[in-house]
């Protein structure tokens, strides 16, 4: 996954009005223009300048703070989302674990990289996430982050 210019991200709240300390990031000009329609309709509210500084700080302080940075994969990532395993027969999802993190991959869709000791996470995916043609593997997707970012706040179901 390339590095991205913090400046050019947009920030998106969970819940908002619930003060979830859940955030996605993104650089919406890379990804088909429904992901815009598609977050919101998960519940995430867009922030603008001083809520994203505000943002910033909870996630540095919050100690379950969770964000996920959305952003295009890299070549190297979309082989390996696109690529056929041997797990692919159990169905399109899998959780590698590896040394510290965790890495889940939605079959054509994206790839996650995670761990409950690091506050930030990426999702590398393809410009089309969260378009209406893959609206429902995309969700999925969203609905893996929202759960294990929920967890550690007592939340297991939503």
């Amino acid at each position: 996954m390339k590095v991205l210019n913090e400046e050019n991200l947009t920030f998106f709240q969970f819940n908002k009005k619930s003060d979830f300390p859940i955030y996605i990031k993104l650089d919406t000009s890379e990804f088909d223009p429904d992901i815009l329609s598609f977050v919101k309709s998960l519940n995430f509210e867009e922030l603008g300048d001083a809520e994203t500084k505000q943002a910033r700080e909870t996630i540095k302080t919050h100690p379950r703070a969770r964000v996920m940075r959305i952003e295009e994969a890299s070549l190297l990532v979309s082989r390996q989302i696109a690529a056929a395993r041997e797990s692919d027969r159990f169905g399109l999802e899998s959780i590698i674990q590896k040394n510290g993190y965790n890495v889940y991959r939605y079959k054509n869709i994206g790839m996650l990289v995670f761990s409950s000791a690091s506050k930030e996470w990426q999702l590398g995916c393809f410009p089309d996430f969260g378009s209406v043609d893959y609206e429902t593997h995309s969700r999925i997707v969203m609905n893996r982050f929202l759960s294990w970012a929920l967890a550690p706040l007592g939340y297991i179901g939503f």
